[in-house]
């Protein structure tokens, strides 16, 4: 044995190691123990056997409120501080993954003691013995609630609408898809329908954006009480709402639903001491249907809806007749690029009669389609198409040739008849085509007040100061102008008087119901209206003499329909000229 003291009393060299060995031990405990105090994170050690803790830091008080003397004395006391909805699976993940592996990690909701929820990302080392078993778990809790917190305000903002709290369009795609698969699999039907406010924009451009967010905010809340739970509510766009019928894809369920809807905006929403009406439109599409995957269905049904405004109509269920880019229409659209070329399109011609006179005074030109394979095409199967496509304007150039070609033949003919045709606004805002207008003129010699331009009512509504330029523009020529499917659109009377027209057309919806309740007061309203701006009048729509004799006793100018004759081809229309008794002479 080596002595630890020598002879003199003093100690040995031995001795003064172990003296500073404990010493330098001491001094590492302390630094070791200041660190772990100063640590954010806690630092823990448990037993693999039954996650006892032996140890905690002090960072424990601040994160979860619990002292570490508190946390060992009650060995289940961190379990039990686990979110009671996370607790099973940590637990189970902390037994079954040590046994598997040397590191674990998990992310965890836990109770601080005041009852706040924290939310906690725990780093566990397994210690092993000899054997191999667990025995001791190393590890640290961070606290990551601030970062949980702004990955939940970016989700709700990924998939929720900021000023309405509804779900967006990217929420709405994810919840389609899953209710139609659903669906699929229960063999039951869906609906989806797009709410559209016809008239927000005038909303917005008179009260400003902040009165029409206030707008938005009432009607999302207006429909959300009117909707069944398990329904979805969705805005999906400036004044675009998207409603997800999960169980009821039947017509009578979309009828009942659509009723709902108009009912709960009905009531006039007041907003800075103003009622505002506001009018809803809706399209409407089905599962399986009308399309077996989310995109399908919603470009279904905004082609509902954009086929419901055209036709002034409340809400249209979707069909592929009006679809645009439904495979049928997309074949249509190539091949009427070949059909300007292979002469396969003919102008028809519908008289509009003078009350004065009783007799023609001029026409308007229609365009039809002689397909090789499917007959005769009306402008409806085909003109939507060509707006969205382009090719609206190569056509209309063609009619417009057309016509003035047709009006210098009947003029040398000795058959005084004005030409109209009809403009688009894709139509006004091609320089090019309102460039040609003149060339045509010229070209073809006619006079210009022969020629009539149609634009209607709803189109001047959409930039009325754009559209007065460009009528003004071809003003100077000397051709006519005439407001088409007047009565629908809402006209500002401001721009009214402004616009270089000649002629108002009463829509032909008031005319066919002419004795409906209400429907005769309106046409005389547009009759005075018209007179009192000095343009003549004109109805379409007119199939039967009780109407003729009513529109007359009114003071209208002019009348085309059925009553007279329906769209005609050059030769049978010149026939007719000869043998009716609408014709040029009595």
């Amino acid at each position: 044995m080596i002595p630890m003291e020598n002879t003199t009393g003093t100690p040995s060299h031995e001795e003064e190691r172990v003296v500073k060995r404990g010493v330098r031990l001491s001094l590492r405990e302390r630094e070791l123990r200041q660190v772990i105090e100063t640590v954010p994170d806690i630092l823990f050690k448990v037993r693999a056997k039954d996650l006892a803790p032996e140890f905690i830091s002090p960072a424990v008080k601040k994160l979860l409120g619990f002292t570490p003397e508190e946390m060992t004395v009650d060995p289940g006391l961190w379990i039990r501080q686990i979110h009671e909805e996370d607790r099973a699976r940590v637990t189970a993940a902390i037994r079954s993954g040590m046994e598997e592996k040397d590191f674990l990690a998990f992310e965890s909701r836990f109770s601080h003691r005041d009852g706040r929820i924290r939310w906690i990302d725990a780093r566990l080392t397994v210690q092993r013995d000899a054997a191999g078993t667990p025995v001791l778990l190393f590890g640290s809790m961070r606290d990551i609630t601030e970062r949980k917190r702004a990955e939940e305000m970016i989700q709700r903002l990924a998939y929720h609408d900021i000023l309405t709290g509804l779900p967006n369009r990217t929420a709405l795609n994810v919840s389609l898809t899953q209710a139609m698969d659903e669906a699929a699999a229960r063999g039951h039907s869906l609906a989806l329908m797009i709410v559209d406010l016809a008239n927000f924009r005038a909303i917005n451009d008179t009260l400003g954006h902040s009165n029409g967010d206030l707008v938005i905010i009432h009607v999302a809340e207006r429909l959300k009480s009117v909707l069944l739970e398990q329904d979805l509510l969705a805005r999906i766009g400036g004044d675009e709402f998207a409603v997800l019928l999960p169980r009821q894809g039947d017509r009578r369920h979309v009828r009942i639903a659509t009723r709902t809807i108009q009912e709960a905006l009905r009531p006039a929403f007041l907003i800075e001491g103003i009622p505002l009406d506001v009018r809803p439109v809706i399209g409407v599409a089905l599962f399986p249907e009308h399309g077996e995957d989310a995109n399908t269905l919603l470009r279904c049904a905004d082609v509902a809806l954009f086929a419901a405004k055209k036709s002034h109509q409340s809400h249209l269920i979707y069909s592929p007749d009006k679809d645009t880019y439904h495979p049928h229409q997309l074949s249509l659209m190539a091949e009427l690029r070949q059909a300007l070329s292979r002469d396969e399109l003919a102008l028809y011609y519908q008289p509009q009669v003078s009350f004065k006179t009783g007799l023609v005074t001029g026409v308007e030109a229609l365009v039809r389609w002689q397909h090789p394979r499917h007959g005769l095409l009306l402008p409806d199967q085909f003109i939507s198409a060509a707006e969205k496509t382009g090719l609206i304007n190569t056509l209309t150039a063609w009619v417009v040739d057309a016509a003035a070609r047709q009006d210098k033949i009947w003029h040398e003919q000795g058959m005084p008849i004005s030409i109209a045709v009809n403009l688009s606004m894709r139509n006004l805002q091609d320089p090019v085509l309102i460039s040609s207008v003149p060339d045509v003129v010229q070209a073809t010699r006619i006079e210009p007040r022969t020629l009539m331009f149609e634009v209607t009512e709803s189109v001047i509504m959409e930039d009325p100061l754009f559209v007065k330029a460009a009528l003004q523009g071809l003003r100077g020529l000397g051709v006519r102008f005439a407001i088409d499917d007047f009565g629908v659109g809402y006209s500002s009377l401001t721009y009214l008087k402004q616009l270089p027209v000649d002629q108002l057309k009463i829509d032909k919806s008031f005319i066919v119901r002419f004795h409906e309740p209400g429907n005769a007061a309106i046409v005389r309203a547009i009759v005075d209206l018209g007179h009192d701006l000095d343009l003549d009048v004109a109805a379409e729509g007119v199939e039967d003499e009780p109407t003729w004799h009513a529109l007359k006793d009114l003071g209208c100018d002019a009348a085309q329909g059925y009553y007279f004759a329906r769209p005609l081809p050059v030769t049978k229309f010149e026939e007719w000229l000869r043998i009716s008794p609408w014709g040029l002479k009595k």
